[in-house]
Order: C-alpha cells, then structure tokens, then sequence
C-alpha cells in the first residue's frame, strides 16, 4: 500500500472505508476491533507498530479516543492526524454529562474531571451517532483523503458526497419520525443520542448512566421513575453494548416500555454496517412513538 489509512473504532472506520471505496493502493484499517467500544480498550504492541507504520489516523476526536491520539503523537511525531469530529458543532456538558444549553466554551475551564467519558473540557464526543452529524465528518475525511492524494481527490470527493447524502436522507427520516410522533420523550441509556436528538427533534429527559459503567443507587434509580412519570416519556432504550437491566428496572417502575438504539460504536467490521444500525435505530423510533394527537395521562 502507498498510502496507509488508520481508524480508531468501527464508525471511523466505516466513514474512511465508504470515501476510499476502491481506490487502488489505499489500505484502511482499524486499531480498536469491532466488537470493542473506545471506553474499555487497552493499546497493544501490536496497535503500537501499526501506529508506527500509518500515514494518517483518523480518529472521532473530542477525547473521545485521546489515550489513542496521545499514544500515535508519541510513537510516530511525523504521522498525520485528523479528528473528523472537528467538523460538528459541538454539545457541551456538564460535569454529569447532561447538556448545557448556550453554554460557552473556554478552554481550561472545569470540566476536565471525566473527560475520557464526556470528552475535551466538557463536549460530548458522540457527534458519530447522529447521521446528519457524520455526513459531515465523512466529507471532512474526503477532504483530508484528497490532501494527502491529490491524485484521488475526484475519486475521494465523489464517494465521500455519495455516502454523506445517504446519511442525510437518514437524517432527513429520522427528523420525520419524530416531528410527526405528538410525543418524542424517551430516556436513553448514556449521552450517545444527543446529537441525534438535537438534528432530529427527539426529547431525552433523562439519561440512566452519566457516565459508562456509572450505574444509579436505588434512589437515583427512583428518581429517574418519577421524572420518566413526570415527563410522560414513552420508553426508555437501553443500548446493546450495555446490560440492559437497569433499563428493565426503570421501564417496570415507571410502567413504560424498554427498547434498544445502537450508537453503532461496535458491531461487525462491514462498511455498510453503521447505515444499517441506524436503519434499525429509525424503524424502532417509528414503532415506538405515538403518531397522531394523544392526550398524556396526569399523573
């Protein structure tokens, strides 16, 4: 290969799969296997001669993968790095990872604590679950793609805007999905979904971890009922990387439905995958939301 493309997780390496598609020469692979989300994965040697023998590694960004971004600086200073993430408008948190709605970004502020879990001083990094969101970062990995091989750029540009405007189209149903439900209010698992919610119209009132691997007390858990109670929210998804036992406790307690929506941040190693993850997450939107006018029961 001349020229040596490496991802960091399965999304990335579905976008950079689709805008390289069958260029000659160009080898994209991926450090974290598919069945291995970003939180939980350890570097190897292994990742380390990869690192050391890529050209360009193309990462989600927002710290979402910084134990990776950091490890390549140091093992191979000369290699190039894009975080494709870099071109979403990005969501700032808090220190719980729940949106912070107007809020202002000042680098070195106070939300360094659990950056590794809601990304660079307080962003959350899952703008790749949103499909309006990664048509952009697609198209900012075709740009770099032609950088770095002029000779391809056509070839790079035109699979890149081919892909991107499926995404969008997706993008497009989901947004229908949720302004013709009367009642888009769910509780997801983690913060995963926001950028979904934000391009498309679902409401998320609640969130069941704030961080992964952070599971709620029994109160907190009790909370979580009265506010799915409160807000009339019609279900809450539990995702498939995660158990979904808390989400069958709080659906029992709060007398709504438990259902899964996968940020396709593992799965099988296809580059059609991520489209047919959010396929799947869009035909289980459109079975689970009302349509029509209802009235919400007082409770």
């Amino acid at each position: 290969a001349r020229l040596r493309v490496l991802c960091t997780f399965l999304p990335i390496w579905a976008f950079t799969q689709n805008v390289v598609g069958e260029r000659a020469g160009v080898e994209v692979s991926v450090l974290i296997p598919g069945h291995q989300g970003p939180h939980d994965y350890q570097l190897t040697p292994g990742d380390l001669r990869k690192i050391s023998a890529a050209d360009l590694l193309v990462a989600n960004g927002y710290d979402l993968e910084g134990f990776i971004v950091e490890a390549a600086r140091k093992a191979n200073p000369g290699l190039r790095i894009l975080e494709a993430g870099s071109a979403v408008a990005p969501i700032h948190v808090d220190r719980e990872g729940r949106p912070v709605i107007g809020h202002r970004h000042h680098e070195g502020g106070d939300h360094d604590r659990g950056a590794h879990h809601h990304g660079h001083h307080g962003i959350n990094p899952h703008a790749f679950a949103s499909p309006r969101e990664a048509a952009k970062m697609v198209r900012r990995i075709g740009e770099e793609l032609a950088a770095i091989d002029p000779e391809g750029a056509a070839e790079y540009r035109r699979n890149a805007e081919d892909y991107a405007k499926r995404l969008e189209s997706l993008a497009d149903e989901f947004r229908e999905a949720a302004a013709n439900s009367s009642n888009p209010r769910v509780i997801t698992h983690h913060n995963a979904f926001d950028y979904l919610a934000r391009d498309s119209g679902l409401m998320i009132v609640a969130v069941i971890e704030t961080a992964p691997g952070q599971a709620p007390s029994a109160g907190e858990l009790n909370r979580l009922a009265e506010t799915a109670r409160a807000s009339g929210a019609v279900a809450v998804f539990s995702e498939p990387q995660f158990s979904d036992r808390l989400a069958r406790v709080l659906a029992e307690e709060a007398g709504i439905r438990v259902e899964s929506l996968d940020p396709a941040a593992t799965g099988e190693m296809k580059p059609d995958y991520y489209e047919g993850a959010m396929r799947k997450n869009l035909e289980t939107l459109r079975r689970v939301l009302p349509r029509g006018e209802i009235i919400l029961e007082q409770r």
